[in-house]
């Protein structure tokens, strides 16, 4: 029993009406005829390069009536990796590297700045002093001053001293 080879293209065999065809079929199932129409090539080369990549696994027709196509296995994706030399990986990963670091570096100063946002809330919180007390006797003072009020300016110092605790 003979076990069944996948047939598959070089990359470095396409032509450019292989590699038009593929990027069209990218987006899906098309017709040999939207092919044509698409790719702007003609519709013996159209037919003899589906003809090649179906050979070769790359599409395959479903159905032959209407001549329908799909990409069965890009034949371009073992070559990309190839393409990228890795010198430039080795770049790429290092400026992620770095970038993450920067990243961290940044999360870990944010961190430290929201716990002491914290700890000044919770100060805030526990103290006895009554905001609502010294907006009110603030208010009044304002008034009064604009009254020419002393007496009333008076108390409401005294209000303020014994809201912050300093009466």
């Amino acid at each position: 029993m003979a076990v069944e080879q996948p047939r598959v293209i070089d990359p470095d065999d396409l032509t450019d009406a292989d590699k038009a065809i593929l990027d069209e079929l990218q987006h899906g199932a098309r017709t040999k005829k939207y092919l044509v129409e698409k790719t702007g090539l003609h519709r013996n080369t159209v037919k003899n390069r589906l003809d090649v990549l179906e050979a070769g696994d790359g599409v395959a027709k479903l159905h032959d009536t209407t001549a329908l196509y799909e990409l069965a296995d890009d034949p371009r994706e073992d070559g990309a990796e190839s393409d990228v030399d890795e010198s430039e990986l080795r770049a790429r990963l290092q400026d992620a590297l770095e970038a993450r670091e920067e990243a961290q570096a940044t999360a870990d100063r944010l961190e430290a700045e929201l716990e002491d946002c914290r700890e000044e809330l919770e100060r805030a919180r526990a103290s006895d002093i009554n905001t609502a007390a010294i907006r009110r006797a603030v208010d009044d003072l304002e008034a009064a001053c604009e009254r020419g009020d002393s007496a009333t300016v008076r108390d409401a110092i005294e209000r303020l001293r014994e809201a912050i605790g300093d009466g």
